[in-house]
């Protein structure tokens, strides 16, 4: 089966708020810019980020399954595989930050959270939120909203 990412998201809305838009975007931009993903593997066009829609895969051999989450009904569930290539790292941020900002998404993975998604989780602690893992993982979500920066990123 290989080494995979699932999520399923019952939040409502049909767009992602605009704090995670913009988070998701600056993680995308900067892993584009040092060429760990593009549009597909074998397209190299930027990747997709809107309030309705996440695309983006490795690049090359370096890519695996296209990672695409949408807000669109019946797009509930989804899962990437990505054979734990270096856009790994990407698909881990990009989730935390979805499940961080919608609520009612979950996330399961083939990795442990304690292994192979620490260096995600803790960049995410240190730079956006607060995600912690108690069996599952959860977040914890501060009542009122603060200004988020995100630095330049080491995958």
């Amino acid at each position: 089966m290989g080494y995979t990412h699932y999520w399923t998201d019952f939040g409502s809305g049909d767009i992602l708020p605009a704090e995670a838009v913009k988070l998701i975007k600056q993680v995308i931009d900067q892993a584009y810019g040092l060429s760990l993903i593009q549009r597909e593997h074998d397209d190299s066009r930027p990747p997709i980020v809107t309030a309705q829609e996440v695309r983006f895969n490795g690049v090359g051999e370096e890519g695996h399954e296209t990672f695409h989450y949408s807000t669109s009904p019946g797009d509930e569930i989804g899962f990437c595989k990505t054979a734990r290539k270096p856009y790994d790292a990407v698909v881990m941020r990009v989730l935390l930050i979805l499940g961080y900002y919608r609520e009612g998404l979950t996330i399961r993975s083939d990795g442990e959270f304690d292994d192979e998604w620490a260096d995600a989780l803790a960049w995410f602690n240190r730079e956006v939120g607060h995600a912690y893992v108690d069996r599952h993982l959860g977040f914890y979500r501060p009542s009122t909203s603060q200004p988020i920066s995100i630095p330049d990123l080491c995958f």
